[in-house]
């Protein structure tokens, strides 16, 4: 008789209980999303400049950014355009020789979505560009935003 009288308040007494730990469950689920959303962001940043001295560009801006590579700080890049040809991208852009020695065949390779090609530059003079024209298979160029560009090697002359 006396559990018949107390039964609605028990079963009350639960429903808040439930709800009060919904409601904190619901709480602490947005807080780790939160904190979820700013390691990724920080994790993002740490990445990037953990990546900027192997040659990481953003394939999206078309300024000049250094290039990764044992003396890949002597050449910048700059990427003209990124189209897409036949099963991969087709990449077109200018690289300068910053330095003040004269590059010939100067090799690079550009790594997109995991996939690598090398190309070469014919001659590269001290403060000048030379135009690169290269294909890069298996890529989707919806896939991509940033690349690795490297300086392979080339044949150096001086004065």
């Amino acid at each position: 008789m006396f559990l018949r009288r107390k039964t609605p308040l028990i079963i009350l007494v639960l429903i808040c209980a439930n709800l009060f730990f919904a409601y904190e469950i619901y709480r602490i689920n947005n807080l780790l999303k939160t904190i979820s959303k700013i390691t990724v962001d920080y994790i993002d940043d740490l990445s990037y400049l953990n990546n900027e001295n192997k040659g990481l560009i953003d394939l999206s801006t078309p300024t000049f950014q250094q290039i990764g590579g044992a003396s890949g700080r002597n050449f910048l890049i700059s990427i003209n355009s990124i189209d897409s040809h036949l099963n991969g991208v087709e990449v077109k852009g200018y690289i300068v020789n910053s330095s003040s020695l004269f590059h010939s065949n100067s090799s690079f390779q550009i790594s997109i979505d995991n996939q690598s090609q090398e190309f070469l530059i014919q001659n590269l003079n001290p403060g000048y560009r030379g135009y690169f024209k290269v294909f890069v298979p298996n890529v989707n160029i919806n896939n991509i935003r940033y690349g690795y560009v490297v300086y392979q090697n080339s044949m150096v002359r001086y004065y």
